[in-house]
């Protein structure tokens, strides 16, 4: 029975570790499609396959080498990350994931003008339970201090335009482009 139990936990460590993960919603964020507390199945092949992140449990990190692609990330898809490396000591974003649901992709010009959503000048079809915040609370606006670039003006409803950026672009830098760049 023994034999057992540790070969079914091993299994188990070993499909965390490569396959799948769960996870659970801790906020608001993407209310109407997913509420806090709901917990969700995350498919860890579904855009490449590679060596796990970190070791299951422990959260210990490991070296990952990726195998091969499966697919590329589309609009509205629903994604769960980590905040880039660099960001481990931030008490607001460092070890946290994140579930986002992608609204522009590499190199579209991203806008988003009195709460509507443009994505390369054109208003992208949204699914019905995508949230539109109607109220804003205090706490959101000190967020939002953090959020955006200081001195550009943006926010939850008004929002660039900016270019995302793509692997292997090159961006110029210069003092008035810096700050919107900095955290990046």
């Amino acid at each position: 029975f023994f034999r057992i139990l540790l070969l079914v936990a091993f299994i188990a460590l070993i499909i965390k570790a490569f396959a799948i993960d769960a996870f659970k919603i801790p906020s608001t964020s993407m209310e109407n499609t997913l509420q806090p507390g709901d917990f969700i199945i995350a498919n860890k092949f579904a855009y490449e396959i590679s060596t796990p992140r970190e070791l299951p449990i422990a959260d210990v990190p490991l070296p990952q080498h990726k195998f091969f692609e499966m697919g590329k990330p589309e609009i509205n898809d629903v994604v769960i990350f980590e905040f880039p490396i660099g960001f481990e000591n931030d008490s607001l974003r460092g070890g946290s994931k994140y579930v986002k649901r992608i609204v522009a992709g590499p190199r579209d010009t991203l806008e988003i003008t009195n709460g509507e959503i443009f994505v390369n000048s054109k208003t992208i079809k949204l699914p019905s339970t995508f949230k539109i915040p109607k109220e804003t609370e205090v706490k959101d606006l000190m967020k939002d201090e953090i959020i955006y670039p200081p001195g550009a003006k943006w926010n939850r409803d008004s929002y660039g335009p900016i270019i995302i950026p793509a692997k292997g672009d090159t961006i110029k830098i210069a003092p008035e482009n810096f700050e919107r760049w900095q955290s990046v």
